[in-house]
């Protein structure tokens, strides 16, 4: 029998280390904050579309904060 140790990234994807797990999230991560900067450039800067933005789209900023903390190895758990 053989040991098998695999490292799960955020959305359940399988990768044989830790840092290509970590990369991995970590691109994620930064696809979508580019996608968001990309749409507030877009809004000229102006405080109130800004703002208005940023109410709207509270999901998105959640969603950052969750790959974010993904990013990082949860405490592991000792076989019984």
């Amino acid at each position: 029998m053989k040991r098998v140790v695999k490292f799960q990234a955020h959305d359940g994807s399988l990768h044989d280390s830790q840092r290509e797990a970590a990369r991995y999230t970590e691109v994620a991560y930064t696809n979508e904050v580019c996608k968001i900067a990309a749409q507030i450039v877009k809004l000229d800067f102006k405080y109130q579309a800004v703002k208005e933005y940023i109410d709207a789209n509270l999901k998105n900023f959640t969603k950052l904060a969750e790959l974010k903390d993904a990013i990082q190895l949860e405490d592991e758990v000792e076989d019984a």
